[in-house]
């Protein structure tokens, strides 16, 4: 359930805001990155990074506008600065940061007619060549296969989240207003079609992996954290992409993970060349 200053949001009465995904054969690719013996073991058991989180998520703007394409990365650049060893302190992205940059992508304040939402590999491109809200650009995003479960766990350790798209289903509005994970459901309405409800971005951030447990992928969205099933991601995600942020491992430290920065800066440099 979305609850914005205590009182509780319905699901419907919620923005979305992510354009159809739009490959480009020269994007960096994850399953690339990912070479036998060279990286670290990634967790099986539990996993998450939100737990360093001190400070509310924050709505950012996507319960009035499309904005959850601007959302993710400012919840993205929140816990990178909360688990950066040696960080001062994590950041908050305010909503007047994020308006501005969902003015970068064409909307303009006071018509509605421009609340588009945004583009996802137009997002990732502007934060890679100017950064966003005022931060430091990011060094390289790299794409993964969409609802490809393994890469989306390892690129999760690696990097630290997952900016995560989605052809909504309207069934997953009615499993948010009961406090429900996202799954795949059966209709004979069509509310269960992909894409029924909209494109939606999402921050992938933790999982559950293991025997003995139920699997599953949490996200953070509206202020919140959603549980997702497999099934559900394999289903309706259409685009995963994962960044190497300055925010998330400065040059001579080391990540949250305990991968250095030189290292994972030199496998993302080795994918471009």
């Amino acid at each position: 359930m979305i609850f914005l200053d205590g009182v509780h949001v319905p699901a419907s009465s919620l923005k979305l805001g992510k354009k159809p995904h739009r490959n480009d054969n020269r994007n960096l690719l994850l399953p690339n990155y990912l070479v036998a013996g060279h990286l670290p073991m990634v967790p099986t058991s539990w996993f998450e990074w939100r737990k360093r989180v001190k400070n509310p998520w924050g709505m950012h703007l996507n319960n009035t506008l499309g904005t959850c394409m601007i959302a993710g990365p400012a919840n993205a650049e929140e816990l990178f600065s909360a688990c950066r060893p040696g960080s001062s302190g994590q950041i908050v992205v305010s909503d007047a940061q994020v308006l501005k940059e969902y003015e970068s992508q064409g909307y303009i304040p006071g018509k509605p007619e421009t609340d588009l939402g945004c583009d996802p590999l137009d997002v990732m491109k502007r934060w890679k060549s100017l950064g966003l809200f005022g931060l430091p650009p990011i060094e390289a995003f790299v794409s993964s296969s969409p609802g490809n479960l393994a890469h989306l766990r390892a690129g999760q350790y690696l990097l630290g989240v997952a900016c995560m798209g989605f052809q909504m289903p309207i069934t997953a509005q009615r499993q948010l207003d009961r406090g429900e994970p996202w799954d795949v459901v059966k209709t004979n309405t069509g509310d269960a079609d992909k894409g029924s409800w909209g494109g939606h971005e999402v921050l992938g951030e933790g999982y559950q992996f293991g025997r003995g447990v139920d699997e599953r992928y949490d996200c953070i969205t509206w202020n919140q954290v959603q549980a997702m099933t497999p099934a559900f991601v394999e289903q309706y995600c259409d685009s995963c992409y994962f960044v190497l942020s300055p925010n998330w491992v400065h040059p001579d430290e080391q990540a949250a993970n305990l991968f250095k920065h030189a290292e994972l800066a030199n496998d993302v440099q080795l994918l471009a060349s």
